[in-house]
């Protein structure tokens, strides 16, 4: 199974930290973890407790070209993550689309900003 290597990694994370404080300030906290080939992302929403498990939101799967992630959304029904298309129409993007796509539409209470 590939792994995801270290510099995207680092860019993955930097991407996703901008990405919040820019247009998701409200997120309690993101948290990224790892396996294989897919990255994880989970948050906090301001209204959860202080104590309360993150909530997993999406995952990312590394692909060949370089800035572009596999987007899939976490299905709370089902417990396991299902593949989604970008809000542009394709089936891959850069980490702060997937970021908008997921809080819009699960969290779509969240104050962001368009600036």
């Amino acid at each position: 199974m590939a792994t995801i290597p270290d510099s995207a990694r680092e860019a993955l994370e930097t991407e996703l930290a901008a990405r919040r404080a820019e247009r998701w300030p409200t997120l309690r906290a993101l948290a990224v973890r790892y396996h294989g080939a897919h990255a994880y992302i989970d948050v906090t929403l301001p209204d959860d407790p202080p104590d309360a498990e993150p909530y997993p939101l999406f995952r990312l799967t590394l692909t060949s070209q370089p800035g572009a992630w596999e987007y899939a959304l976490y299905n709370d029904n089902r417990r396991r993550y299902q593949p989604a298309w970008m809000t542009g129409g394709e089936p891959t993007g850069t980490p702060a689309q997937a970021l908008d796509d997921a809080c819009e539409l699960y969290h779509a209470d969240l104050t962001y900003t368009t600036d």
